[in-house]
């Protein structure tokens, strides 16, 4: 029994570094390279929308953490950046007329976005084929998006594609349920991707 029980901590030992090197010496290495050129597509996307942009849906899960607050920081920044106005509204994929958290109405609060008065939305086709641009927040929403409601690839953008660097996973994660401390770290990732996105429509794809 004691032989068996050693036998499967070795081979548990064994698979566990096996993990460990396909982390560091595969897929981090190949993430990073599919991130940038997921990224430069990400940026022509959103500069070839040109003067045709008016109006973005941004998407996550609930619609009470990451997509309010993205869009909310996309209707602060984007006045001035554009000669153009440009409707910015955000859903979800669960039941509507929820709150934000409160560790999301105070991590919002101090990058100068108000969730307080925030309700959620269900994503709907209508508000899917109004929208010139779908924001989302994961490639399931990504294929969620253009399946259940035909919208092309070249109208969508994984947000953290645009991400400066390659994270652990294709995904801005959902911080629901999460302290403040996590709330605040999410956030700030959506503002870098925004900001990569807001050079963009200047048509500069170097963001």
């Amino acid at each position: 029994m004691r032989a068996v029980t050693r036998e499967n901590h070795a081979a548990q030992r064994v698979r566990t570094l096996a993990g460990r090197l396909w982390r560091v010496l595969v897929r981090r290495p190949l993430g990073r390279l599919l991130h940038a050129a997921r990224r430069r597509v990400a940026l022509r996307r959103v500069a070839a929308l040109g003067d045709s942009l008016k109006s973005i849906l941004v998407v996550c899960q609930g619609n009470i953490c990451r997509s309010p607050y993205a869009a909310g920081a996309l209707r602060r920044m984007l006045p001035g950046q554009l000669p153009r106005e440009v409707a910015v509204r955000s859903a979800g994929f669960l039941d509507a007329a929820r709150p934000a958290p409160p560790a999301a109405v105070t991590a919002a609060a101090r990058r100068g976005v108000d969730l307080g008065a925030h309700r959620s939305q269900r994503i709907d086709p209508s508000g899917v084929r109004q929208a010139d641009l779908v924001i989302v927040m994961d490639e399931r929403q990504e294929r969620a998006v253009r399946l259940l409601f035909g919208k092309p690839s070249a109208r969508i953008v994984i947000l953290a594609d645009l991400l400066p660097a390659f994270g652990e996973a294709r995904a801005i994660p959902d911080p629901v349920d999460r302290p403040l401390e996590t709330f605040e770290r999410v956030y700030g990732q959506i503002d870098e991707c925004l900001a990569a996105l807001r050079t963009a429509l200047g048509h500069d794809e170097g963001a």
